[in-house]
């Protein structure tokens, strides 16, 4: 295979599925962006190129299936979200660990791993906890190496990113991890997002359809950049930031994509990564805290900080419950307190890294970032 190609991407989710119906061809144009930057930028071996559109196949399929179960199921289209809450914050500051333990609460309503993996048809309460697709999703979370998992606990049962959904109309930053594609970041970067919310927020209805919570409990480092339209598409609910010191996230991130995107390049430069990782995440702050000034409602807002979540993480989920004037009984504070002890620190294994090897110095990346670290009184960790 000498390139990669759209139309035979499109034919196989197609195939795979027995669907046609797209729901509108918007979502094309990130996928062709992404295949010429890949094709021209991504440094990858064409034999891998098979496995790249039988990947996106994958997810279009989705894509595919949830739009024909909005057909078989008119209800989807409507249930109401209400007062969600989101979990966002730099990547590497404890925004995971904090939805797992909002998600903890028996009400609580989370993406898991197995239902983004395996969206369709929507699940059902009376099987929830014993789908077939958990299956499939424990054998795929089996095939994933220890060292990541040291750096990410996958696990087909736990909460993962929210921004997964925006898979689904290839508008994702993410895919920046994986491959090296700047043209296709800098295309993405220039988006307002206007026509991938409303999908994200499609997904959450087809997802509560059959079964409900109190409330959902989402997460994605992503929605720094496109604060203007996630408030525009749940302009009701209800934000929990998290901050930790830059001068160690960006390294621990650094780590992790470095580890992800070897896999397609084993040629990776570390340093390069560093610094490209660095300015995006500045851009990603820059824009959320721009956001935030002009947000009327401050109290939409909960800030919360990693060293606290870490010291007390049961009292940091109270506090922010009160926050929020959410309910916060003994059912759930033992709920919470259950999943603690079930998924101790490092359960995985230490994740070791330094910020060295990927171009980046602590003390320099503190100064870059003062204005946010001075801003919502940030500890440094030296």
């Amino acid at each position: 295979m000498g390139e990669l190609s759209v139309d035979r991407t499109l034919a196989a989710a197609e195939s795979l599925t027995g669907l046609h119906d797209w729901g509108g061809g918007g979502f094309r144009e990130g996928l062709e962006r992404l295949y010429a930057s890949i094709m021209a930028e991504a440094g990858i071996d064409p034999d891998r190129y098979p496995g790249i559109e039988g990947n996106l196949a994958f997810v279009l399929g989705n894509r595919l299936r949830i739009i024909e179960d909005r057909k078989r199921f008119p209800g989807i289209a409507e249930e109401k979200i209400e007062k969600p809450v989101f979990v966002m914050g730099l990547p590497r500051s404890g925004t995971t660990l904090l939805q797992a333990l909002l998600t903890a609460d028996p009400g609580a309503r989370g993406t898991l791993h197995w239902e983004l993996l395996n969206p369709s048809p929507p699940p059902e309460t009376a099987s929830y906890h014993s789908d077939g697709r958990i299956t499939l999703a424990e054998a795929q979370v089996a095939g994933i190496s220890k060292e990541l998992l040291k750096i990410h606990p996958f696990d087909a049962r736990l909460p993962e990113e929210c921004g997964r959904l925006f898979d689904m109309e290839v508008m994702n930053q993410g895919t920046f991890g994986t491959y090296q594609v700047p043209s296709y970041l800098h295309w993405l970067l220039a988006q307002d997002f206007r026509d991938a919310y409303p999908w994200h927020k499609k997904c959450l209805q087809h997802f509560q359809h059959r079964h409900r919570g109190t409330h959902w409990v989402c997460k994605s480092n992503k929605h720094m950049f496109t604060m203007e339209r996630l408030f525009e598409t749940y302009p009701d609910l209800r934000l929990v930031w998290i901050h930790r010191d830059p001068g160690t996230t960006l390294a621990s991130l650094a780590s992790f994509i470095y580890r992800a995107r070897g896999n397609l390049k084993p040629d990776t430069d570390p340093q390069m990564l560093g610094r490209e990782w660095a300015s995006l995440q500045e851009l990603a702050l820059q824009r959320a805290m721009l956001f935030r000034e002009r947000l009327p409602d401050q109290r939409q807002i909960c800030d919360v900080h990693y060293d606290d979540v870490m010291r007390d993480p049961l009292g940091a989920v109270e506090r922010i419950y009160a926050h929020f004037a959410m309910p916060f009984d003994e059912t759930t504070r033992a709920a919470i307190g259950g999943w603690l002890k079930a998924n101790p620190q490092d359960k995985h294994g230490r994740h070791s890294y330094g910020a060295e090897r990927f171009g980046l110095d602590a003390r320099v990346l503190r100064e870059r970032f003062a204005p946010y670290i001075e801003r919502y009184g940030v500890n440094a960790a030296f």
